[in-house]
């Protein structure tokens, strides 16, 4: 086989599949040219195949580098990192900051009630035996564990819903709730209205409806406020 023949076969050989190529010393008359074209021929079709000029060489098949190339890939997929199946640190603050959700219609004193931003159920009532707060500014459990927390809050609107009971039934105001709004120094209470609790899952959340008249003023609205167990009234 000629020289030129015989880096064809070899160069094809390497770029189709360089880790199965084997080198074989040509035993031709003119062995040690052939050897010296064709060992350069292969260092650089290696190259090209992003190989080095030492994988083959001295009869050793390149096939066990190649292997050892590709299993060290295949052992660094193996270790790349799966996403955890546990809760995410983002998840555990957002569990621990839930707000809650509802929603309030109406208007009370010219003002009108835009949205429910929280709405949180306290674990230290002391008017009734259930107190849930609803805001319309996003307002956590921790702003309300101390006494007059109402005061740093400002103009947000609060409306407080409190029934006397612990058990998910309809509620009249004023005989078995109040409902007061709260903002600044305004803090007229319901003359009628009702506080409904659909549900209630202790110590995790309180689901209802309700509506309050205030004089000429109405307000109606749904909750679902998430449990704040050192909240209180303020």
């Amino acid at each position: 086989m000629t020289g030129a023949r015989l880096f064809f076969v070899r160069y094809s050989q390497c770029m189709r599949d360089r880790s199965k190529f084997v080198w074989q010393p040509s035993a031709s008359r003119n062995g040690s040219t052939l050897v010296a074209i064709v060992c350069s021929s292969i260092a650089i079709g290696f190259s090209a195949c992003g190989g080095t000029a030492s994988d083959g060489a001295g009869g050793t098949p390149t096939g066990d580098a190649g292997g050892g190339s590709e299993a060290s890939m295949d052992a660094g997929r193996d270790a790349s990192v799966e996403p955890s199946d546990a809760p995410s640190g983002g998840d555990a603050v957002a569990d621990a900051g839930a707000m809650g959700s509802g929603s309030v219609s109406g208007t009370i004193g010219a003002n009108a009630w835009p949205s429910v931003m929280s709405a949180l159920w306290i674990g230290n009532p002391q008017s009734n035996p259930t107190e849930i707060f609803l805001f319309d500014a996003p307002v956590a459990c921790a702003s309300i564990t101390s006494p007059n927390w109402d005061k740093p809050l400002g103009n947000t609107q609060i409306l407080e819903l409190g029934v006397n009971g612990t058990t998910a039934r309809t509620y009249a105001v004023p005989a078995e709730a109040d409902v007061n709004y709260l903002r600044a120094q305004a803090n007229p209470t319901a003359d009628s209205g009702s506080v409904t609790v659909a549900s209630i899952t202790p110590t995790t959340k309180i689901v209802g409806t309700f509506t309050a008249k205030f004089g000429a003023d109405t307000l109606t609205g749904s909750f679902e406020a998430i449990y704040c167990a050192a909240g209180v009234e303020p």
